[in-house]
Formats: C-alpha cells, structure tokens, sequence
C-alpha cells in the first residue's frame, strides 16, 4: 500500500484552480499558527487554506468548522505528512457544513467523530487517511454523513482501522446522498452493523471503483448495512475481500426491509457470516430490490437460499490477483487480476459505455477495452509516465567523486548520490518540465532549470559543485565610548573559495539580556485614579503619553513618568469638546498625533495644537506613525486602513483583509518585514490577536493572542524607548468601574538590539572577495557599564555559521574634562580672598 507523500495530480489540479481562482491564500502556520484561525479569516468565496506538514492537535487545530462557502482546505504535502490528531479525546476534527473542499490530511484518534458533514451543499473530500477513530456512541461514526447534503463526493481516501457502533468508517443518514469514488475500506469495525459503512433513513452512496477489505461487524452486514425505507445504493465495480458478519448476517453486504441494492461489475470473495457468507436480506418478500449483475460471487446466491437473493450472469469461479510493477500514487498495488482472470472482459457492457476507458486491471497498465473487466480499477492517472534520471557529482576544485549529496526535483522526487558519485531516480515523472538540484553542506547549490524527461527514456545529468571558503578577520568584537558618545569595531569577512559566498547576520543580546517575547511587566491602573476612560496611550520623550475618553468633564491628554506618577495634563486638542474624545496616540518623532471621529490632529509636546485634516473615513480611532515612509496610518475595525501625509494628503490604502482590528501600531525593526501592527477580535469574548502586516504587499501574520480575565486590549502602541534591552508593547485593556477601570499593560515584544548597527546585514562575496564591516554601538539609552551582544554570521561554506562575541565598554565622564575636577580637595582659594 502506498498513501502517498504528495499526491501529485490532485494537488497540481488543486493548486491550479487555487491560482486562478481563489479570492485569498492563508497559510499555516506562516500566517496564522492554527488552522482554525486561518479557517476563521476564510471568509470569501473561493479562499483557501493551506497547512504546512505537522501534527496539529489542541483547541484551534479540532472542532474545526468551515464559517463561508466555497473555502478549500488542503496539506501542502498530502496526508503522511500532515495529521489532524484527536489525542483520543471526545472531541470532532472539522464540521462540514457548506459547499467546502477538503483535501490532503490524515485524521487520526477522534473518540466523537473525525469528520461531521451536515449541511445541504455540495462537498468535495479527496486524498485523506481516516484512521483509528473509536467511539460507543450510536449516533457518531469516523465519518458522519447527515443532513439533506447532495451531490457530495468523496475520492481517493483510505479508511482504516476506524471503530463506533454503526458504521466503523462512515454513516450515511437523515436523506444524504454521496458518491464514493475510488476509495479503501480497511479493517474497521462495527458493534452492530455496517463495519464500514452504515446507510439508513433515507441515506443514498453510490460507490464507484472502491476496496472492501478485512472489515467486521458483530451482527450485520462486515462491510456495508442498509436499513428502513428510502435508501439507495449503487455499487460499481467494487471488490468485498474477507469481509466478515461475525454474528449474525451478511459477510459483505446486508440490507433489512426495503432499501433499494444494486450491484453490478463487483466482486465479492472470501467474505463470511452465519447466514448470507457474502450477502444477506431479511423482512422483504421483494427479494429484486436487490439488483446484482455481472458480479463474481463466491457460492452465488444459491437459489435464494444463501441469503435470501437472487443474482443474474453470475461467475462463481474466483480471481486471482499480483502485485503491480508500479506503484499507484494512492492505494494498494496488489488487486491488479491475472491475465487469465475470468473477470476480464466479463461485465456489464463496453468500458467506453460504462466510463472505464481510463482505468485498468492488468499489470501492464493495459486500458480496459471492449467489454469491460468485473472488479476494482486502477485509474491510469495514477501512473504518470516516467522515465529514469541517472547523473553524477563531482568536486570542481579536485574533480574527485562526491558521495552523500542530495538530489532534488521540483517534483518531489529524491536521491543521494553513492560513493562512486552516482545517483539514480527510476520512476522519475516524464514530460513536464522540472528543475533539479544538488546541495551539498559547505558548497553552492548547482540546478538546472527546465527540464524535460522524454517518456520512458534515461536522462544523465551531470553535476560540478563549487565551494565558497569562509573567514573572518577577529574571532570577538570589542568597543569602548563615553558615555553620550558611540564605539565602534571595523572586521572584515573574506572568501577563499571557488564558489560565491553567501551570508547574513543576527545580532542578539548575550547572556541573560535576552528577553521571552510577550512577557507582562508593569500593570497601571490609570483608569480608577482618573475615574475616566482611556482613549489612547503613547510613550514618547521618556513619559507615558494618556488620552481620557467618555469623560463627563473636558477630555484631556494626561502626561505619567515611568513610575505612575501624573507630573502634567491638558485639554485636548478637539475643536469643539466632543462626547468620547479623543483616541489612539501617535509619535512622529517631533510631534504627537490624534484622532477622534474623522478628525487627525497634531500637537506639540506642550500640548499646543499645530495643525489637523480632515480624514476620508469614518469613523477613524486608530493611528500610528510609519517612519519608513512617512505616513500616519489611520481606520478602524471595518474600515480600510488609509495612509496619509503629514499635510492630510491621501497617499495610499491598505485592505484589512476581515480584521476588525482595534488599534494600529508601527514597528519598523520587524525581523520578517510586517511592520504595521494591529489587535484585532471579532467580540469580547473572543482573545484578541496580535496580527503583523507587510505594507509592500498586505500580506499578514498572526503573532500572538491576548486574553485577559478582566478587561479586553484595545488601543496601544511599540516603544524600543523603555528599556535598553526590550521592545514593548503596551495596550490599554479596556474594564468598567466596577472591574477596576481601564488600565495599560506594558509586556514584552522582543530584545531590543536598536543599540547596535552593523552597516551591512547580507551579502555576496565572489571568489578570492573580502567585504569591509563596521559594527557601530550606541549608548543614549545606557548608563556607564559593560554591554554584552552576540554576531552571529550564517553563511554556506563549511560550518555554517560563527558566532562573534561583542564586549562594549561605556565608561563615565573623563577624568581630564577641563569642566570637572579631578580631586575634592581645595588646591587655591582664587578668586576668593
């Protein structure tokens, strides 16, 4: 058996029509860290959602539901490598309840139901595993199917090792209706009936090209049951193989009272059951509403007596299977028929009539031609044409053989050259075009770009790999200054290499300077000593800058120093005293900017007003300041973000992309380049995240919730002011008068390294090049002391990466400055008499 690692033709044909047609792209974890956060920003037709390789298990990765029509969800590399795991506990993996595509995930040890389909939409579930979910309850299977759902299919998808009451795999109920296609039912198991699939009330399936295997079921029906009226059931060329009743009724297939069976082009064999080995009806005297045809059947129907059916153009003589020469993308290679099967060219009617032409039976991949062959399929997509790819790897500076290096293709196919230097990949994918890598530590990638296997030819492809050399001019990087003043250390990198050298550059804070992101520090209770509401919090010129709100006197802008003390306050800067105030605060450098309503207003650290415009939007609460391109940043929650210039001027808009975010804050040291932060929640109840957005391209990143037992975050703003050592973030969380009353939280953001400037972070150096680098300190913000950092240099020449210690120095006021003395005892009395 193979379920694959990437499933290439569905996922190809996925990504495709995501390409082309999806209103948004969110992916997992890279913008947001869960899947159920990602499915909740999914709030378009035709978005999609895509989950990175993991075991995704906790709150927000179960009890997951699609909230909008026409999302599709799928793995990025195919169900081995992406599991939706229930840990056992009573709990669903995802509710389907629209119009949705799900596609790529394993779905593992769910004790309520792994997946729950319950809407009257279209669905779409292709290449998942559904394995080892076990429950007691009557009502819940591993896949349960209710509701008046139509036009439902599930494709290329593997149950196994699944355990409830009713339907081991799958219940089918309540006037649903599905197609299963090309599926694998593998030893699951039922207390009662259907050990893979139980239909009832009104449930109809069509099961096209599927495997029965191994599957048992206590009392009825080891494979599949149908009970009461109203169901129907078609069943195509599908094989039931050691299927078993264990006590009671049919082997493979059960039906009680009046559903409607038909079964054509099917084998059923080694089935077993106390009554009925293969099939069984009971407490219907219309024995023909089980229709079956052109099967092969073990002991037949006996006359109506094995069960209780009768069966036309029956063949009782058994197939014989091998294992292909190939391995299918999905499923297992062992169900192709022997060519002396008598099922071949046994069935209902021509493979083009019945819609077989492009699958197969034979080992030699062979289309079903003519009159069709009885039993499981293969589809012949699931055999793209190969060819071999066949190559070596060289050392270019000695031409000696290289062993251990990885070969890749853009394809996904893999190999690892042998000590002679050789490398084989012999089911490599024939007439698309590909590139093709080899990486080796320590030297250059080599590609080529473009390439195309002929069908079922070999293809050499050669490869000389260069090596870059790396060398740094001082093994520690040591600075002193005085204080006010800044150090400095100029070091050099070089590459003795034939290849070019590649590099880049972090620096950290050393030792314990280092802080853990999201850290609380301080806690103000400015709310209840104002006994006012706050608007906007600010920290600028080393005070906390505060705007009261709802006030029932005149609003003002409070001014606190680091220890919570009020040392000013003035009215603000409205034109006309305004019921709320005003709101968020931002610092440009110079200057202080506010809003309130649609009005932006500039004030001056003493509490002047400069100057003001009128916004686009409204209403507009929220406004930070962009150094990096000069703009003031405003919206809120369902608006546009709009960016303007200092004069008012309407500069450029950014979509919110559904945040309906409550503050706006700027960050322009950000590691991935999203600078433009924002908090955002949907109601009170919900925590609030921290989400980062790329102003180039309005791409966004999910960076952390908040949740607090009292108070919800609102309005704040980043400072690399506070501390030498961290960036803060603080936000104003938002409580009523008998909750205490607003309050700002100050919390760690990340080490703040601001104090140290390398003037150059990334590179390139050629062969025999060397790269000049100055490391600038800084220390405005330092009292006198010593100051430990840490350079690190990645590169990819041998070892990867050095680590360059950084020592500086701050010493306090020189001892020869002419306007301090230098001893305390008394040397003239001059000018004095």
């Amino acid at each position: 058996m193979r379920i694959v690692n990437v499933f290439v033709l569905l996922l190809v044909l996925t990504f495709c029509l995501i390409s082309e047609s999806t209103a948004n792209v969110y992916r997992v974890p890279g913008d947001f860290n869960t899947i159920g956060d990602a499915l909740s920003r999914a709030s378009g037709m035709n978005d999609s959602v895509i989950v990175a390789d993991g075991d995704y298990r906790g709150d927000d990765n179960t009890g997951l539901s699609f909230r909008r029509t026409r999302i599709t969800l799928i793995s990025e590399n195919g169900p081995a490598n992406c599991i939706i795991n229930g840990l056992g506990e009573e709990n669903t993996g995802i509710t389907m309840e629209s119009s949705c595509e799900l596609s790529g995930f394993t779905f593992q040890r769910f004790a309520a139901n792994a997946i729950v389909i319950n809407g009257k939409d279209d669905f779409n579930i292709n290449n998942c595993l559904i394995e080892r979910n076990t429950n007691d309850d009557s009502t819940r299977s591993a896949v349960r199917i209710t509701g008046d759902c139509d036009r439902g299919i599930i494709k290329y998808c593997t149950f196994r090792n699944n355990s409830t009451p009713y339907g081991g795999a799958m219940s089918i109920v309540n006037n649903a209706e599905i197609t299963l296609e090309s599926c694998w039912f593998l030893n699951n198991s039922a207390d009662n009936e259907g050990g893979a699939i139980y239909i009832s009330i009104g449930g109809d399936a069509d099961i096209f090209n599927c495997l029965f295997t191994g599957n048992e079921a206590y009392l009825n029906g080891g494979a599949i049951a149908a009970t009461l009226a109203g169901v129907t059931i078609n069943i195509d060329f599908t094989n039931f193989l050691s299927n078993s009743a264990e006590m009671n009724w049919g082997g493979a297939i059960y039906k009680d009272g009046s559903p409607q069976i038909n079964v054509h082009n099917c084998i059923l064999w080694d089935n077993t059951a106390d009554y009925g080995t293969q099939i069984a009806t009971r407490d219907d005297p219309e024995r023909l509403r089980l229709d079956l045809t052109h099967c092969i059947v073990e002991d037949g129907d006996g006359d109506g007596q094995n069960g209780n059916w009768l069966g036309e153009d029956m063949i009782l003589e058994q197939v014989r299977y091998e294992r292909g020469q190939r391995d299918p993308l999905w499923g297992p290679d062992n169900y192709f028929q022997r060519a002396e099967s008598v099922s071949l060219d046994a069935g209902s009617d021509t493979a083009e009539e019945l819609g077989m032409l492009n699958f197969t039976t034979r080992v030699d991949l062979a289309p079903d031609e003519g009159v069709a062959d009885i039993g499981y399929h293969y589809d012949l997509d699931l055999f793209p044409p190969i060819g071999i790819l066949v190559g070596t790897v060289i050392n270019v500076a000695d031409s000696s053989l290289m062993q251990g290096v990885d070969i890749t293709t853009s394809l996904d196919q893999w190999a690892r050259t042998t000590p002679d230097g050789g490398w084989t990949i012999p089911g490599a994918l024939a007439e698309v075009p590909f590139s093709i890598t080899a990486s080796f530590p320590g030297f250059n990638d080599s590609t080529f770009h473009d390439v195309v296997l002929p069908l079922e030819e070999r293809l050499e492809i050669n490869f000389g790999l260069l090596h870059p050399e790396f060398e740094v001019s001082t093994d520690r990087l040591v600075a002193a200054s005085e204080l006010g003043d800044s150090g400095s250390v100029d070091f050099s990198i070089s590459n003795n290499g034939n290849g070019p050298l590649e590099w880049n550059t972090k620096l950290e804070l050393a030792g314990d300077s280092n802080v853990e992101p999201w850290t609380p520090l301080e806690t103000f209770d400015v709310g209840a000593r104002l006994d006012e509401g706050i608007g906007g919090v600010a920290f600028a010129l080393d005070h906390y800058w505060i705007n009261t709100a709802y006030g029932d006197t005149v609003n003002m802008l409070f001014v606190m120093d680091t220890e919570g003390a009020f040392v000013d306050s003035f009215p603000q800067t409205e034109t006309e005293r305004s019921r709320t105030g005003c709101y968020d605060i931002a610092f440009d450098g110079e200057n202080f900017w506010t809003v309130e309503s649609d009005s932006v207003y500039c004030f001056s650290p003493e509490g002047e007003r400069i100057s003001g415009f009128e916004a686009d939007s409204r209403p507009t609460r929220c406004i930070t300041w962009d150094p990096d391109q000069e703009l003031l940043w405003l919206g809120y929650s369902t608006t546009p973000i709009h960016g303007y210039d200092r004069d008012g001027n309407h500069v450029t808009e950014l979509n919110r992309l559904g945040a309906r975010f409550r503050d706006l804050n700027y960050w322009p040291d950000d590691p991935d380049g999203y600078c433009l932060y924002m908090t955002a929640r949907r109601s009170n109840a919900d925590p609030t995240r921290v989400i980062k957005m790329n102003t180039t391209t309005n791409d966004t990143m999910l960076v952390h919730r908040i949740q607090y037992e009292v108070g919800n975050p609102a309005a704040g703003y980043i400072s690399s002011e506070m501390d030498p050592y961290s960036v803060n973030y603080m936000l104003i969380a938002e409580a009523s008068g008998n909750n205490g009353g607003d309050r700002i939280e100050v919390l760690t953001m990340a080490s703040n390294t601001s104090w140290m400037m390398l003037d150059s972070t990334a590179g390139s150096i050629a062969p025999e090049g060397v790269t000049p680098l100055t490391l600038t300190l800084f220390n405005e913000r330092f009292p006198y002391g010593d100051y430990l950092g840490m350079l690190t240099i990645y590169h990819n020449a041998e070892g990867m990466e050095v680590e360059l210690p950084i020592s500086y120095s701050v010493g306090d006021v020189p001892w020869t400055d002419p306007f301090i003395p230098n001893t305390t005892t008394i040397e003239s009395t001059y000018p004095n008499p």
